[in-house]
């Protein structure tokens, strides 16, 4: 039996706004070096996702969601030849992963952000908060739903950030940067399995994109790392 095709869920047009020019300069102002710097940080500690490994176990459904839009892309670490090591590393470590999981980050923080804040006043939500969200809810039953509703939107992430690189091809550089961070801290062992829980740093770039903070780091991390970024 064929594989379904898979979409990000619970996601709206609100993605669309970045393709205007002040939010699409924004888009550059939320991921400057220290953001990015400061997201890798709580991304990687064990207060904050454990290296993606928080989201898996927490929220095993959106995880394998991700990973499954990842293999729609062409990044299936099962379908490639390992005849050639070399090879076959550089197309997993090159491959169109990062900007999948980029554009659902950001696709889907887009909608939750608004979907969530009452009061545009008040705090902004955070990364904590969305995870918190990404547990809570059952993904099987909301995909079943949009499914048989018709609902589910066919915009595909990875032609998101395609898009918004078009607009403003500078974007390339963050993204660039958090790829560079997950290659270096995973293992060749784990791309020939899957798509390495690290990988998951993309999806939250894209969500700090799309205006989410960052939580403070405690515990294991150096007090100038426990700040809270938000714009």
């Amino acid at each position: 039996m064929a594989s379904p095709e898979y979409s990000i869920p619970m996601v709206d047009e609100r993605w669309r706004l970045f393709l205007q020019r002040d939010d699409s300069a924004l888009l550059l102002e939320r991921l400057g070096q220290d953001r990015i710097r400061t997201l890798w940080e709580w991304f990687a500690c064990d207060s904050g996702l454990g290296s993606g490994r928080v989201l898996a176990d927490r929220a095993p459904v959106f995880d394998l969601i991700l990973e499954k839009i990842c293999q729609q892309n062409g990044i299936d670490p099962d379908e490639l030849s390992t005849e050639d090591p070399y090879q076959f590393l550089q197309q997993l470590r090159e491959g169109d992963w990062a900007q999948v999981l980029f554009g659902a980050g950001l696709m889907f923080s887009a909608t939750w952000k608004s979907n969530s804040v009452s009061d545009p006043l008040g705090p902004t939500p955070d990364m904590a908060d969305l995870v918190d969200f990404l547990a809570k809810e059952d993904w099987v039953i909301r995909v079943r739903d949009e499914r048989d509703q018709g609902t589910a939107k066919k915009a595909q992430p990875h032609e998101v950030t395609q898009t918004l690189l078009k607009r403003e091809p500078l974007l390339e550089l963050p993204i660039e940067a958090m790829r560079k961070l997950v290659n270096r801290d995973s293992h060749a062992s784990q791309w020939t399995q899957d798509i390495p829980s690290e990988a998951r740093a993309l999806f939250f770039l894209g969500a700090l994109a799309a205006g989410i903070g960052i939580p403070e780091i405690t515990g294991d991390k150096p007090a100038k790392y426990a700040v809270e970024i938000t714009l």
